[in-house]
């Protein structure tokens, strides 16, 4: 089934790139900072209008799912200095993962752009979210309930009732030692 939304999706935007092929100058340009984003990401979008086309019309940008649905019309207004831009949002505040497209186009021009983005599954580390033990102290929570990095123990120190993240071994060790307590 992927393979066949991704097919659908390249076939649009593959007509899309083939019409826009057709003319001989390039009118619009359309730019992500990155192409793969996670679900609940917002996307800033730019991008220019040739400066011979009248500006007063809005740009219409056009978001394609990987079925090659259109789920999202967005109108963005031209500056003075012929550019555009929008922060694109998923339906509902979040994309399902999978590669989509987005495409620009202006009624005063028949020329096309388009860019392909790719979201991806959420993965976030929690490794890395996980302030150290001193840090979640500081923050106020009490050392009892300090989260630990996994693999690794909270232990209480006795004499200055502060928390610590240690090795099982190293937590016998201290433990044997009466440095302090696992909790």
């Amino acid at each position: 089934m992927k393979k066949i939304c991704l097919f659908a999706l390249a076939s649009v935007l593959v007509l899309i790139i083939s019409y826009d092929g057709a003319f001989a100058t390039s009118e619009i340009t359309l730019d992500v900072d990155k192409t793969k984003f996670e679900p609940t990401s917002r996307i800033f979008v730019t991008g220019t209008i040739d400066p011979g086309i009248q500006f007063y019309e809005p740009a219409e940008i056009v978001v394609y799912d990987p079925n090659g649905n259109a789920i999202i019309h967005i109108q963005s207004t031209i500056n003075e200095n012929n550019q555009f831009s929008a922060l694109i949002t998923g339906p509902l505040g979040s994309f399902d993962p999978g590669v989509y497209g987005i495409v620009v186009t202006h009624p005063s021009t028949t020329d096309i752009a388009s860019v392909v983005i790719e979201i991806d599954e959420f993965k976030a580390d929690i490794r890395n979210m996980i302030m150290d033990p001193l840090e979640q102290t500081i923050a106020g929570i009490l050392p009892s309930n300090v989260i630990c990095n996994e693999n690794l123990i909270l232990m209480e120190n006795k004499s200055t009732e502060s928390a610590a993240c240690v090795t099982a071994s190293t937590a016998i060790v201290l433990e044997d030692r009466k440095w302090g307590k696992i909790l």
